[in-house]
């Protein structure tokens, strides 16, 4: 997290830490510091997945498939009904602030 830039105060909170003194009375978490931090652990995610891929681009398992792609805009859920059996769709983009 501190290479990302996230303050202390986010970092502390997360592990679980009681922040003492002044700092820890004064010190409050934003939106727009969460907002930073999970931009930040996606990118770092995404980054890991393009690694993998290009170890193995392919998956070892049909139940890891969701999960190898590196982008959330190539994770796939299984098709509508009206779909013909055994095609699959790209599933809709994460909603922001969602991980």
């Amino acid at each position: 997290m501190a290479e990302d830039g996230i303050p202390d105060i986010l970092a502390e909170q997360r592990l679980g830490h009681e922040v003492p003194g002044m700092r820890g009375l004064y010190t409050h978490v934003s939106d727009r510091m969460r907002e930073t931090l999970v931009k930040a652990l996606q990118a770092r995610w995404e980054d890991s997945l393009r690694a993998r891929a290009a170890i193995r681009p392919t998956p070892p398992s049909p139940c890891s498939t969701n999960c190898w792609h590196p982008t959330a805009a190539t994770r796939r859920t299984q098709a509508p009904p009206s779909a013909p059996s055994g095609t699959w769709q790209p599933a809709p983009p994460l909603e922001a602030g969602r991980s």
